[in-house]
């Protein structure tokens, strides 16, 4: 697991492992996109708790929140490594 990941679950919000493996992911693939059916199918979980996922690590500054079209598309936060820092204690 990215360091930056591990120091994620220490995070002042406990991230769940469905969100850890989303932000991983997110920071191997700066271009990925995600929506709250992608996330529901990947993790095998419901639509509510798919969209709170993804919901709650837009508010924690993770990822940034954009409709297209009728969809809500999730996007990796441009401040992802600088918020990932900061929850490690190293501010860079």
């Amino acid at each position: 697991m990215d360091e930056l990941v591990h120091s994620a679950s220490a995070y002042n919000t406990a991230l769940n492992q469905r969100q850890l493996s989303l932000i991983n992911h997110a920071l191997k693939t700066s271009k990925a996109r995600y929506t709250v059916e992608s996330h529901r199918v990947s993790h095998g979980v419901s639509y509510e708790t798919s969209r709170s996922d993804l919901l709650k690590l837009v508010h924690e500054g993770m990822l940034t929140q954009r409709k297209v079209g009728k969809a809500h598309v999730f996007l990796p936060a441009s401040s992802l490594r600088a918020v990932l820092n900061a929850a490690r204690g190293t501010g860079t």
